[in-house]
Parts: structure tokens; sequence; C-alpha cells
């Protein structure tokens, strides 16, 4: 089994996140972008919207934008729909975008590609794979075959796109200093850390016991700790167990509740912790400091979210599509992409949306 991360997609307004009292920045100077990364022959088309509760996390309106033609586009037949449609985007510290595209009919869709910055916009580069998680210097992407067959491997990207090494099968959990991954081997979870470019880093370290049918997800948190969460199917629980920053383990194995065939993608928050996630029941029913082994209720406003989150704004702020949101719940305003819709948030804060499914319009760094 392999797993990096989920599709992002735009997000109507989040329940519980007041966006009624806000009011459009105006009259203030435009937020300052990199000029390679800009195209000057369009105008931007986004309104920010600010409550006023959260002082400085809100970005002035951009000045700048660029355009990627990213995937065909979808044409009618006699057969049905044809062609691509942008599905998620993201981006890696430096500002080099992957952007997924998916089919509009039957069969394996195209998957993430790289898009590079060069003066005036973006070149498009390598084929990354299924899926594309940034890293601090590049991308962490699945690549499989035709119904898992031959297994999906983990590849290692740097920010040019050069493929610098290729893991087989795991679940990789993408840290602000590493890669971890888990692999089941002979009925034993195991946990192995990666540098960004794939070299192995110390020891496979014993995570627990997996048999059967294993369930498997987990997080690194924004300083480093991460939570391997595991199960079998049909088990009436889950299983947890934190590891420290250099790898090796910092807690014993310890109970979740929750059956296992509901864990869900667990995300780091701003400042450390983990929010665990769960498919069903709310998305997000509990958080959980590094180290330990008591879980918290997940606060009001975080259970009353239905998606995932990007931290934004160096960690000031998290962004529930485009609404954003302090780590203690305040709502702090709204991102107005005038009639296109959101694909994602980068790991640089750049955001990136579509109005035809075919282009990708990027405002670099606009929630750096």
């Amino acid at each position: 089994m392999l797993l990096l991360a989920s599709l992002a997609c735009a997000q109507a307004p989040a329940e519980g996140v007041a966006t009624s009292a806000a009011a459009p920045v105006v009259g203030q100077p435009a937020a300052t972008q990199p000029a390679t990364a800009c195209d000057a022959s369009l105008s931007p088309q986004v309104l920010v919207y600010d409550t006023g509760s959260c002082p400085g996390v809100m970005p002035k309106a951009p000045s700048c934008m660029a355009k990627v033609a990213a995937c065909s586009g979808v044409t009618a037949s006699s057969l049905g729909p044809r062609g691509t449609l942008a599905a998620a985007a993201t981006s890696n510290a430096s500002g080099a975008l992957a952007i997924g595209c998916t089919n509009a009919d039957v069969g394996p869709s195209p998957g993430f590609a790289l898009f590079a910055q060069s003066p005036g916009g973006y070149v498009s580069g390598v084929h990354l794979g299924d899926t594309a998680v940034p890293s601090l210097v590049g991308f962490v992407a699945t690549q499989s075959g035709v119904n898992g067959r031959p297994p999906s491997d983990l590849v290692f990207f740097d920010g040019n796109g050069a493929q610098k090494a290729s893991v087989s099968e795991g679940t990789a959990f993408v840290g602000p200093a590493a890669v971890e991954v888990a692999t089941v081997v002979s009925g034993t979870l195991m946990l192995q850390q990666y540098s960004f470019d794939g070299k192995p880093r110390g020891a496979p370290q014993t995570v627990g016991p997996a048999a059967g049918s294993v369930v498997l997800d987990g997080a690194t948190d924004s300083v480093g700790h991460t939570l391997v969460i595991w199960g079998s199917y049909g088990d009436a629980s889950t299983t947890a167990r934190w590891f420290a920053p250099d790898g090796t383990a910092e807690s014993a194995a310890f109970q979740l509740d929750g059956a296992a065939s509901t864990i869900g993608k667990s995300q780091a928050l701003p400042g450390g912790g983990i929010a665990i996630g769960r498919t069903a029941g709310a998305r997000w029913q509990s958080v959980i400091t590094a180290g330990s082994t008591i879980p918290a209720p997940a606060p009001a406003w975080l259970a009353a979210q239905d998606s995932s989150f990007t931290i934004v704004r160096s960690g000031r702020a998290m962004a529930f599509g485009n609404q954003i949101v302090a780590p203690d719940g305040t709502a702090c305003g709204t991102l107005d992409f005038q009639n296109a819709a959101l694909l994602g948030i980068g790991q640089d804060g750049t955001a990136m949306a579509t109005v035809d499914g075919a282009s990708v319009l990027v405002y670099p760094k606009l929630l750096q």
C-alpha cells in the first residue's frame, strides 16, 4: 500500500467560520510578488476580505499573476466528454509547481507534472507521478502501474525535476527536514527515515505488529515529530506511535478510539502536534501533541470543518480552501478568486486556481 496525499479541491465557505463581517481590502499597496514568476500582461483577479480580527495575517491584493497551460481541457464527442481537467495543485518551498490533471472520461489520469519558474511565468517539466507532495527542496511522488501492477514506487525529485532516488512501496510522511516511509515487512510495520534526495538515514525502526489488511496513515508535525497510525481492517480500535525528528521511537505504541477502517488523513498543526483525521463522523475528531499518548478532543471550531487545510503565513494561519483561520479558530478572512475554483495552496504560499480546467492561474507566494 502506498499513500501520500489527497487531491486538494476548492472549498466552499466552511461551516462555523464567520465571514459576513469581512470587508474587501481597498486602498492598500499591492502585495510584492517575485517578478520572474509573473506575466506582466495579466491582471490579477483576486479580492481579499479581511475581518480585522487577525492583524497582519490577511495578505494584500496580489499585484501579479501567471497563467499555466497545464491540462488539455474537455471537448464534447459522440462518445461523451474527452480530455483532462486540472484537479489539484501545490508548490514547494522554492516555488516550483506540481499540477495534477484528471481524465474527464475513463482510463488512467495523467497525474502530476512539474512546472518550474522562468522569466514571465512557468515552463513545463517532467511528469512526477500519480500524486506529488512538496518537500523543502523538491517533491516526493508516487508512480504506479495499472491496477497496482507493478507496485507503486516512491520517487524523490529535486526542484528542477531531476529524479534523485526511488523506494519500492511505502507510506510517506514528508516533514520539515526528512521523509519517513512506513512499510509492512513480514507482518511487522517498519519505519525508515530518508533525506529529501532519497538517501536512507539511520537504521529501520520497528513500529509494531501489522497483520492482515493493514490500514495506515499518520503525519509528521511542523517540528519533525512523526505519528504513525495503523490497524487491521475489521479491528475495533487503532494503534499509534510517535517517532522523534531523528527517526527513533519516542513513545510506546498506544491505542486510539475508532475502528481501523475509519483511519483518515491526519495533518500537522501550526506550532506542532497533529490533527487526527477520520473518515466516519467528524472529519477532525481529536488532536495530539508530540510524544503524548492521550489525544484531546478537537476544539469545536476544528471539529466543525469538513476539509483538509494548509498551514500558511509562516504558521500564523490555516487555509481551509479560501477561508483563512487563525490557529485558535478566529476567522481572519477569505480570498475570492472571481469565478475561479481554488486548486490548492502550496508550501511557499502560492495559490493556484482554474476557470476552465485547462489553464491554471498562479498567484506566487500570496500566503507566504
